[in-house]
């Protein structure tokens, strides 16, 4: 079986992206809706240098996407898997 590094690298970075409870706290709020990057630091209690960074690391590893409306960005996910593994990941912590 030949190995795809580049598959690998990219799986590794959402992993290496998931290793932050911030991060997974920005995930499971944006599997219900939309968040513009300016509602993370009352939300999450995290200042804003802190979430745009983490919001940076989600967005580079594919899991979120933003869109600007007017001065500010609205950040979501996009593709129904990521949501899905989302929902499943927030059943894992209720056990």
């Amino acid at each position: 079986m030949k190995i795809d590094k580049k598959r690998y690298d990219d799986l590794a970075k959402i992993f290496k992206s998931l290793a932050s409870p911030i991060r997974i706290g920005m995930l499971i709020l944006l599997a219900e809706k939309e968040h513009c990057a300016c509602e993370f630091p009352c939300l999450l209690n995290i200042s804003q240098p802190n979430s745009s960074r983490n919001l940076r690391v989600l967005r580079d590893a594919g899991l979120i996407k933003s869109y600007r409306d007017e001065q500010r960005i609205i950040y979501f996910i996009d593709d129904p898997a990521i949501k899905k593994f989302i929902e499943s990941v927030k059943k894992l912590e209720l056990n």
